[in-house]
């Protein structure tokens, strides 16, 4: 189980730094496509072992399965996107990839909460919707830029 929770903890780190130089980089460039491949690549190990690891301690984290199966549907829906480019392919694409970093984000938040005294008042609910509540609107706006008509 260790090793499982090792390789799992690292690429979700990698996945996150990758996933922010993807986001960054300018479109349709190599890098973007690159770094890209590598996030969904990584987010696909991360939620493979996330769907394992839970099985070792059901009641402590039965939830790690659930955001397993979001994260990677949402990947998959960009990536899926992106490879087939039909009528729309951005915003599926955009809405994909972007939402499979904000569950990467919103469970690497639940996890490393406690980690920081500010914040051990809160409900462990705010920490749960945050990630969602910022990064809707924030999607949002990026699929309205690269879907605007010029």
């Amino acid at each position: 189980m260790k090793v499982i929770l090792v390789s799992h903890v690292s690429a979700g780190i990698v996945a996150l730094i990758i996933g922010i130089i993807a986001m960054t980089a300018k479109k349709y460039s190599k890098i973007h496509r690159g770094s890209g491949q590598i996030y969904f690549w990584l987010v696909s190990f991360v939620c493979l072992t996330g769907a394992v690891l839970p099985f070792f301690n059901w009641s402590k984290n039965w939830w790690l399965l659930l955001i397993s199966i979001f994260s990677y549907y949402f990947a998959f829906l960009g990536w899926r996107a992106e490879k087939k480019r039909a009528e729309g392919w951005i915003k599926d694409h955009i809405r994909g990839m972007l939402g499979s970093y904000v569950a990467m984000v919103t469970a690497f938040v639940v996890v490393n909460m406690h980690r920081f005294e500010f914040l051990n008042n809160m409900p462990r609910i705010v920490f749960w919707f945050l990630p969602t509540v910022i990064a809707v609107p924030l999607i949002r706006m990026t699929v309205n830029k690269w879907t605007k008509k010029k």
